[in-house]
């Protein structure tokens, strides 16, 4: 296994976590059409059972939230691997789902038209493929 694709995916995740968090805790766009809808998904409440009627605009960002935790966690987590020592035997398993978690990513972004975590999401799955598919430490 290939380090230094590791570390390279590694970084990669973060980076997209880090991105994810800029956008999350940025404003918001300030265009009329856009504080509509958000008006609108703020006005639309479920009924999750306990008594509690999150609206839309509360599952979003409660989505969007566990999104930048989860994918943090499996940057440090693939950090980790990469500097663990080699013939580690769960080095590679985590490695091979952590770069099938990215290609899955990648692709429910790019069925939703969200380009740049799209590509984003690509290149860390090709990196941390090459790492798992090299046999040099």
């Amino acid at each position: 296994m290939q380090r230094r694709f590791v570390m390279a995916g590694s970084v990669g995740l973060l980076l997209i976590a880090a991105a994810h968090a800029a956008g999350h805790f940025g404003p918001r766009p300030t265009d009329a059409a856009f504080q509509s809808a958000w008006r609108a998904m703020e006005g639309v409440t479920l009924s999750l059972g306990f008594g509690w009627r999150p609206s839309l605009v509360d599952v979003w960002q409660s989505q969007s939230l566990t999104m930048l935790v989860l994918v943090a966690a499996l940057g440090a987590i693939n950090l980790m691997a990469a500097r663990a020592a080699a013939g580690t035997p769960l080095v590679r398993p985590i490695v091979v789902t952590s770069a099938l978690a990215a290609g899955a990513l990648s692709l429910a972004n790019a069925t939703h038209r969200v380009g740049l975590p799209a590509a984003s999401f690509a290149v860390v799955a090709v990196l941390l493929t090459v790492a798992a598919a090299r046999r040099r430490e």
